[in-house]
């Protein structure tokens, strides 16, 4: 299929597909998602993510890491238009779209976590999309097996998660909208420890060489009730005395910091 023409109409009806994935209700109705911009599209390639469609706008090679992006796109099977400034606006998320946007598949749900699964994040009630979207970028740079969420985490596909994470989602297995019973059933062979300002012990001072899921709570609130219920363990970081709690973002990455670091010294 390969190039497919010229787009010139914000109205178009290709454009107005893209445009309606900004929504989180038509991106679970097609299971699809918007990607925007150069290191997203090369990441999601590089991962084995075949795209329904793409568009280019025309003058989007101005160097050589564009002009191999868009021999790579024209080359391939899907199809790809060449779309006008006035399409690529209306189809982007962004006030400066970066003259390259696919639309992409969301993979199925989770049935089941991989069997040699030694270290889960489970999200529970995170709201703010920069920090979900750190959190999968950290859960990717330190070998996290499998991330979950709650339904009532931020959407993970929606356009400013995939930006804020920066390809990681192409890069390990994101599960979305989980109902807490069904992450408590997935991590039932693994140890739950849920990071709580008020818990005994310190993160050091817990054993993360076993197999673990990480329970990391919402900015506002912390864990839920029905997290600190079926905790096995509770860890803490410390913190100044006044100090306001930690951003959910930076608490986990700490946290995955000194799993990393007591299992590279084991």
């Amino acid at each position: 299929m390969a190039l497919q023409g010229e787009i010139s109409s914000p109205q178009n009806r290709h454009i107005a597909q893209a445009r309606s994935l900004h929504r989180k209700r038509a991106r679970g109705r097609e299971q699809s998602c918007l990607i925007e911009g150069v290191r997203l599209t090369e990441t999601a390639l590089d991962a084995g993510v075949v795209p329904a469609f793409c568009f280019l706008e025309r003058g989007f090679a101005t160097d050589e890491r564009r002009q191999a992006l868009e021999r790579r796109l024209l080359q391939e099977p899907w199809p790809t238009w060449y779309v006008s400034p006035e399409a690529m606006q209306a189809a982007s998320d962004t006030q400066t779209p970066q003259g390259v946007a696919c639309v992409v598949p969301i993979p199925d749900p989770v049935t089941s976590l991989p069997a040699d699964a030694s270290l889960v994040v489970a999200l529970d009630g995170i709201r703010d999309p920069g920090n979900l979207g750190t959190i999968l970028r950290t859960c990717h740079a330190l070998g996290v097996s499998a991330v979950l969420l709650t339904k009532d985490c931020v959407d993970a596909w929606s356009p400013k998660v995939l930006r804020a994470a920066m390809g990681s989602h192409f890069c390990l297995p994101v599960h979305t909208d989980l109902a807490w019973e069904r992450v408590a059933t997935l991590t039932s062979r693994l140890v739950r420890v849920v990071a709580e300002t008020g818990a005994p012990q310190m993160a050091w001072q817990f054993d993360w060489r076993r197999a673990v899921a990480l329970v990391i709570g919402g900015e506002a609130h912390g864990a839920s009730d029905r997290a600190l219920r079926a905790a096995d363990e509770r860890v803490r970081i410390p913190m100044a005395a006044g100090a306001e709690s930690l951003n959910a973002a930076i608490a986990c990455s700490m946290l995955l910091y000194e799993v990393t670091r007591q299992r590279s010294t084991s």
